[in-house]
């Protein structure tokens, strides 16, 4: 038994990605928003990082319900711009297991409005990028 509960929890501490940093909780929407810090290179002043958000209720669309999606984002440094490169959608918290949605289009280019997660995705890459 003892061998059963010690492969069991090894097993889920093997599909937990801890490798998100927590950049913002919302209580009152029971989300969090994550960024994936690590090596983020600037080039021509624009930079790509991995993020993530996470709810506890199911979001929209409905055929979904999805609770996380993971998102490949692009900020340009020079201005307070950002963009969504790609992006895949999942039925569980914290992007883990297969995705059931994927888009790879680039999304338009739209302001990073001050005080808002999307901003700080901007702040946080600018400032940690070589």
């Amino acid at each position: 038994m003892r061998l059963i509960i010690l492969l069991t929890f090894l097993s889920l501490n093997l599909l937990a990605d801890d490798s998100w940093t927590l950049i913002h909780k919302d209580d009152q929407n029971k989300s969090s928003f994550h960024i994936k810090l690590g090596d983020f290179k600037k080039i021509d002043n624009k930079v790509r990082l991995w993020v993530m958000e996470s709810y506890d209720e199911p979001q929209l669309p409905e055929k979904y319900g999805y609770h996380s999606l993971k998102s490949l984002v692009q900020v340009d440094c020079s201005s307070t711009k950002i963009r969504f490169m790609a992006y895949s959608i999942y039925k569980s918290n914290n992007a883990i297991g297969t995705a059931i949605y994927t888009k790879g289009q680039s999304s338009e280019w739209f302001e990073a409005n001050p005080n808002t997660v999307n901003r700080a995705y901007l702040d946080i890459a600018c400032k940690e990028s070589n």
